[in-house]
């Protein structure tokens, strides 16, 4: 294909011909050659692209070592152009970087483990330096303050201070969150003692606290607050029987949970 380059106007715009393909195509299809004539490149981005490729691939060790050296003698021009390329385009490389994680699941976490296997100490380290800064106190403490206000962070808050208790106590403290929870299922989300649904249960002591009883699965029984306010440290066949909404199916049922442990 011949390389003489003309330009010519089509439909009112000025077009250049390609020195590869031949077409016409606007000037706007042309990077900026300062050392041409037209200050153009006489090649189309499409048949540039093709260009470059095919002479990446026939000089691709001559390549990376040109490019190898240039990174080792400007490494802190570079990371700084880096660092300001990455706050400039924030939202669009993060946009692009999560496009690609999401289609790339298995070869990102290939890539994230044997990156880890090669830099145990560099991230060790990294960890280390990020738990003494400021940014880190302040951050661990909104995230506590956030997961506090939650179902899991409130039931985290109530395990911990009834264990404190019992363990002042000196009485045994090993009530879990999956054993809690399974309790509750058991009583259908329900008060054990009066029936009522609730969405946030308290906990209670079947045998109280001041009689040895230990804040354990075989000892922790869901109840609304009325309930554990009323029943306090009362003996359960005592208190029970007396209260109006006293019923025999549901003392059967907490008898029936207690007799599983």
């Amino acid at each position: 294909m011949s390389n003489h380059v003309s330009h010519k106007l089509i439909d009112g715009v000025e077009c250049k011909r390609c020195a590869d393909c031949g077409e016409y195509k606007p000037l706007n299809n042309f990077i900026r050659d300062s050392q041409k004539k037209d200050g153009l490149c006489p090649y189309c981005f499409g048949c540039r692209k093709v260009k470059k490729e095919v002479d990446y691939k026939k000089h691709k060790d001559a390549y990376l070592k040109r490019a190898k050296k240039y990174y080792a003698d400007n490494h802190e021009v570079q990371l700084e152009k880096n660092q300001k390329r990455r706050e400039q385009n924030r939202d669009s490389i993060y946009a692009t970087n999560k496009i690609w994680r999401d289609t790339h699941k298995k070869e990102k976490a290939l890539m994230d483990k044997v990156y880890r296997e090669a830099n145990k100490e560099k991230i060790k380290e990294r960890l280390r330096q990020y738990s003494k800064s400021q940014e880190f106190k302040e951050g661990h403490k909104l995230r506590n303050q956030k997961y506090l206000k939650t179902e899991n962070g409130l039931l985290s808050k109530q395990l911990s201070r009834q264990r404190y208790r019992n363990r002042s106590k000196e009485v045994s403290a090993t009530l879990t969150k999956i054993q809690w929870k399974a309790c509750k299922q058991f009583f259908h989300y329900s008060c054990a003692y009066c029936g009522k649904p609730l969405k946030n249960l308290t906990q209670d002591h079947f045998i109280p606290l001041k009689d040895g009883g230990g804040y354990d699965v075989n000892n922790i029984i869901p109840c609304c607050k009325p309930c554990n306010s009323g029943k306090q440290s009362q003996d359960f066949f005592l208190w029970y029987p007396k209260q109006e909404f006293f019923n025999e199916q549901r003392k059967a049922k907490i008898l029936e949970y207690l007799a599983l442990f």
